[in-house]
């Protein structure tokens, strides 16, 4: 099965500088499959806290998703937020989840599980966010 490629050069010398992380990428699978790849180093680069490596592959993911159709860009911004919840920019991950949100995104089981997402859960946005999510539910017929 053709699977996406990334790969990530991290040298010894110097690897806190915002030059220091050279990410290519090449699709050579499913374009799907290359956004996800993408936004998991992007994660996994937020968590090692190299946020100007982090927040550059997600800026890129989302000029990829931009390009792609259906829900790629949803996708990608609940994946940006999710990364900068990682790094500590709340306001930024909000704004990210709401246009998650806009675009179609409703889970609001994924959103109150995402581990990543824990720091975000005691601001009232959060919550706010999930009443939004609610309001837009169309109600169960009795």
């Amino acid at each position: 099965m053709p699977r996406a490629a990334t790969s990530a050069s991290f040298p010894e010398s110097d690897v806190s500088s915002p030059g220091s992380v050279d990410i290519g990428l090449r699709t050579v699978g499913p374009v799907y499959t290359t956004r996800i790849a993408m936004g998991n180093l992007a994660t996994t680069l937020a968590y090692e806290k190299r946020a100007d490596q982090s927040i550059a592959l997600f800026q890129k993911l989302m000029a990829y998703a931009s390009k792609s159709e259906g829900t790629a860009t949803m996708d990608a911004n609940y994946q940006y937020a999710a990364g900068l919840s990682v790094l500590g920019r709340k306001d930024q991950a909000f704004e990210h989840l709401q246009a998650a949100v806009k675009l179609g995104f409703e889970n609001t089981s994924q959103l109150t599980s995402d581990d990543d997402l824990n720091p975000l859960h005691d601001d009232p946005r959060f919550q706010a966010l999930l009443d939004e999510i609610q309001r837009k539910q169309p109600i169960a017929p009795k």
